[in-house]
């Protein structure tokens, strides 16, 4: 119990407590990993899977910077690692999604023509 006129003293920092530098060096860590596994190659037969975990982790990384409370330009950094990453999302999956049109539209071709070959009968 404290008497009139004295303060407790402070909470002690153990060695478990994180330093703010270094949640902040972490959110700058997974917003650069979300963004180099966003721009890696993708093809039809990879898919569309590293896009969105790339995405992820940027997310992770804007999560930790808004709810840690960081300086204000390292949540804007880290938003806009995210934006990037949604762009480049969207776009990439466009183009995968017109890649695989092609070939479905080039496959319909060849069984129509096979079909059309074939004696009717």
């Amino acid at each position: 119990m404290t008497q009139r006129g004295t303060t407790a003293p402070p909470p002690r920092r153990t060695s478990r407590d994180i330093s703010p530098a270094s949640i902040g060096l972490l959110a700058l860590l997974l917003a650069g990993l979300g963004l180099a596994i966003e721009v890696q190659p993708i093809s039809l037969t990879s898919g569309t899977r590293s896009l969105y975990l790339g995405f992820t982790v940027a997310a992770g990384a804007v999560v930790l910077a808004i709810g840690a409370h960081l300086r204000l330009w390292l949540r804007l950094f880290t938003l806009a690692v995210l934006s990037l990453c949604l762009v480049t999302l969207i776009t990439r999956s466009a183009d995968l999604q017109k890649q695989r049109d092609q070939w479905q539209h080039r496959l319909n071709t060849v069984t129509t023509d096979l079909r059309n070959e074939l004696p009717q009968g």
